[in-house]
């Protein structure tokens, strides 16, 4: 996926990705990387068929590799 400010985002699932990277990178670099550095991480986003207020939504399921290594 290519991203660059001439082409901006061209769609939701575009955006879904990028929100959910910004989360991992947050919490990669905020968050656990003193205390754990040698952690892996693994992120997908989805987006909705549907259209409407009740279909935006965001879901984050963290499941944490070698944390205790």
């Amino acid at each position: 996926m290519v991203v660059s400010m001439s082409k901006g985002i061209k769609n939701n699932q575009t955006l879904a990705f990028l929100r959910s990277y910004a989360v991992r990178d947050y919490l990669k670099n905020h968050i656990f990387y003193q205390k754990y550095p040698n952690l892996k991480y693994h992120h997908s986003a989805s987006v909705s068929g549907q259209r409407g207020g009740q279909f935006r939504r965001v879901f984050i399921e963290m499941i944490v590799f070698n944390a205790f290594e």
